[in-house]
C-alpha cells in the first residue's frame, strides 16, 4: 500500500520526465541530441547520436570473439560458428557534451541537463549484418543513455567469412546501431 500512495505521489507530484523528442535543439555537426522538456523550460535531456566499443581503464577493447563447433557436427555438416560479444558506450568526448551544455545556457542560464531514460533497447541490424547473423542477445532493458549496453551475436558461415575478410583488411567490423523508447 506504501509504495502504490508513494508512486501516485510521484506522478502527481510531477516527477517524471517527457522529453520533446522531435526537437534536437544540439548545433549541427554535434555527436550529442539533446530535447528540451515538455512542461519545464530549464530542463533538458541529452543522449549520443551513436555508440562505440567501450574500453577498460587500461584501453583494452570491451570485446571478445571465439569460434566453436555445434555439439553433433559431421564432416559434412557446416556448423561452425563465430560468437561475437561487446559492451558500447556513448560515442562522444565529455567536452562535446559540455559545448552544447554552454551554448544552451548563454540564452537559459538555469538550464539543468540529465541523460534521457528508456524502456528498453533494441539493436536494428543493418540489412548488410542482417544475413550474416545466426542469432543475438542484443535486445536489453531500460536505463538511462550513458549506460554501456552490451550485445552478443552467433555468425553463421557468410558472417564468419565476412568478418574475417573484413579483419584481415582492417575494414569496420559491426554494422548495427541500438534504439531506445
Amino acid at each position: 500500500m506504501k509504495i502504490l500512495i508513494l508512486a501516485g505521489l510521484m506522478m502527481s507530484s510531477g516527477l517524471y520526465a517527457a522529453p520533446i523528442v522531435n526537437k534536437n535543439i544540439a548545433t549541427k555537426g554535434s555527436l550529442v541530441t539533446i530535447w528540451p522538456d515538455h512542461l519545464d523550460p530549464d530542463q533538458f535531456y541529452y543522449a549520443p547520436k551513436s555508440l562505440k566499443i567501450a574500453k577498460e581503464e587500461d584501453g583494452t577493447l570491451k570485446f571478445n570473439a571465439f569460434d566453436y563447433k555445434m555439439p553433433g557436427c559431421g564432416l559434412l555438416t557446416k556448423c561452425k560458428n563465430i560468437y561475437i560479444s561487446a559492451f558500447y558506450e556513448a560515442d562522444f568526448a565529455d567536452k562535446d557534451l559540455d559545448e552544447q551544455i554552454a551554448v544552451i545556457k548563454q540564452t537559459k542560464p538555469k538550464a539543468r541537463f540529465s541523460p534521457v531514460s528508456y524502456m528498453e533497447s533494441k539493436v536494428n541490424f543493418s540489412k548488410l549484418l542482417y544475413p550474416w547473423v545466426r542469432d543475438h542477445e542484443c535486445d536489453g532493458k531500460g536505463g538511462q543513455a550513458m549506460d554501456e549496453v552490451s550485445c552478443g551475436m552467433i555468425l553463421n558461415g557468410k558472417g564468419i567469412k565476412e568478418i574475417i575478410s573484413r579483419l584481415e583488411n582492417r575494414r569496420p567490423v559491426v554494422f548495427h546501431n541500438f534504439r531506445s523508447s
